[in-house]
């Protein structure tokens, strides 16, 4: 993306492979990349009308007949109109490169959600590593489950003995 950046800042537009990649990376129903793409379209257009403007200036200047006297007065003002559009490109420009950026600024977001979640799966992974692999801990989960039953056992025969105490207080009185 940071390519397609460099590019739309470079060139003032960008190609068909970087549109397809912005897109992609956008989502093909992703509002904000088909506003890059009418943007970008705009520019080549306005790029291509400029260029063949530019063009036809170099064309005009060969020959000094009456009628292109005032095609040179209008070269003269020209310049003055070259500025402007100059402005004018660098204004889209602008404005293609504030698109992908806003496509760029979500992307960075989910890049660091999905590094905190490899860090975190790295982690359990790690402590599973350790664990050793043959049966030992089947073993000690064996154990601990025999243990649990005797103590919920002895909680229950408490528990018996304490209303049987109740019950025989009751009975007595």
């Amino acid at each position: 993306m940071n390519a397609v950046k460099g590019e739309a800042e470079s060139k003032g537009q960008i190609d068909w492979a970087s549109d397809v990649t912005l897109r992609a990376c956008a989502g093909l129903t992703d509002g904000r990349a088909a506003n890059s793409s009418v943007i970008n379209g705009i520019n080549i257009v306005e790029s291509a009308k400029a260029a063949e403007r530019a063009r036809a200036e170099q064309r005009g200047g060969t020959g000094q007949t009456e009628r292109t006297k005032p095609q040179k007065a209008k070269r003269g003002r020209s310049a003055r109109q070259r500025e402007a559009e100059e402005r004018n490109q660098a204004d889209r420009r602008f404005v293609l490169v504030l698109a992908i950026e806003e496509i760029i600024r979500p992307l960075k977001l989910r890049e660091k959600v999905l590094e905190a979640i490899e860090k975190s799966q790295h982690k359990t992974r790690m402590a599973a590593a350790v664990l050793p692999a043959d049966s030992t801990c089947d073993r000690f989960a064996r154990a601990e489950t025999t243990f649990d039953r005797r103590m919920y056992r002895a909680l229950v025969a408490l528990l018996a003995l304490k209303q049987a105490k109740g019950a025989s207080k009751l009975l007595s009185e």
